[in-house]
């Protein structure tokens, strides 16, 4: 179903109303606005042409592009964030600014044919939604500073990055399908159902998401047939594999409870702004948040391989500005970009990695 998505001063847009816009059947609107900007500009008077628009546009190599999904994601914070009046502090441009920034992402999503995608670096960023809108060229005077990108523009652009497969993968970890693949193959290599007793874990170790993971799994596999109820392994495995099907609620759990805080956390910061263009906020919050995330993957990913039978590399359907075997310097903190592109392409590689499981 379409969702409307309600933005401007005093309210808050959420994961999944992002989600919605980037991938879905979402449509932006201004908060107390009476002009419909998904078919008319600003003024009410004509309707965007998008295609005319984005041919204007000379962006050179795709590989330096954002996706389509990202491209609206940023648009979309974008919007949030001027739309809070703090940027713009009493500019009678803001409102004219943040409906041509509404009608970009609505004429993107009501034109299949019209292919949005934006330069990932934050000055060619603004260099062209400028020019996509006459009431965004403003925000090359606005967000740009001492010749450079504001750093707000740096922020909205690798959070737009991050906070699509976040969500993604968080909603994966919490609707129970991680368990329920993990069941699959525990019943592949028939493991013992007593791995996962009430003794063990509500008892033993009564973490909250650890005995969520392991009552899921006793309740799918009870009365299975491929299952065995005593202390010894059943069939012919490798005892890395059985120990990755052993020990599931001890990684599933934790990595569901991290995935659900960092989403908060990350709800949280997409409704934040910064109090002037010139003004930078410290991105600690946001690194330590999505470094939590990012080792929850990780640790998601290497269960999914383990109990995979011939497991092999995943592979990614990323823009090709990753490289899969970078050692990501998880202790700098203050890095948000090489987080955000790190969790997308772990996190691509986990979904890719559950469905070979």
């Amino acid at each position: 179903p379409t969702m409307t998505v309600l933005i401007g001063k005093g309210r808050r847009i959420t994961l999944e109303e992002i989600s919605s816009i980037a991938i879905g059947d979402g449509y932006l609107e201004l908060h107390g606005n009476e002009v419909d900007a998904s078919t008319t500009d600003n003024d009410g008077t004509s309707s965007f042409d998008l295609s005319a628009a984005l041919a204007n546009l000379n962006l050179g190599d795709s590989s330096s592009l954002l996706t389509e999904a990202e491209t609206l994601a940023a648009l979309s914070l974008l919007a949030q964030t001027m739309s809070q009046g703090k940027v713009m502090y009493n500019d009678c441009r803001t409102d004219g600014v943040v409906l041509a920034l509404i009608s970009v992402v609505n004429a993107s999503k009501a034109d299949s044919a019209s292919t949005i995608r934006l330069p990932s670096s934050p000055d060619a960023f603004i260099a062209s939604a400028s020019k996509l809108h006459k009431d965004l060229e403003p925000l090359s005077e606005v967000l740009v500073v001492d010749g450079a990108a504001a750093p707000l523009v740096s922020r909205l652009l690798s959070l737009s990055r991050a906070l699509l497969p976040l969500y993604n993968v968080a909603t994966i970890a919490t609707s129970g399908t991680l368990d329920a693949l993990a069941a699959l193959s525990a019943e592949r290599i028939e493991t013992n159902l007593d791995y996962y007793s009430d003794k063990l874990y509500d008892a033993a170790r009564p973490h909250r998401g650890i005995v969520i993971s392991a009552t899921n799994l006793r309740a799918i596999l009870q009365g299975s047939k491929k299952v065995v109820v005593k202390k010894q392994q059943g069939g012919d495995n490798n005892d890395a594999t059985a120990n990755a099907i052993r020990t599931v609620p001890q990684y599933h759990g934790p990595a569901r409870d991290a995935l659900a805080a960092t989403c908060k956390t990350m709800e949280l910061e997409v409704n934040c702004s910064e109090p002037n263009a010139s003004t930078g906020l410290d991105m600690t919050v946001a690194c330590l948040a999505l470094s939590n995330a990012l080792n929850a993957v990780v640790c998601l990913l290497d269960g999914s391989k383990g109990r995979a039978v011939n497991a092999t590399s995943a592979t990614s359907a990323s823009s090709g500005t990753i490289n899969e075997n970078a050692d990501y310097p998880m202790s700098t903190v203050s890095d948000l970009s090489t987080l955000s592109n790190a969790l997308a392409f772990r996190a691509a590689e986990l979904i890719a990695a559950l469905e070979a499981e």
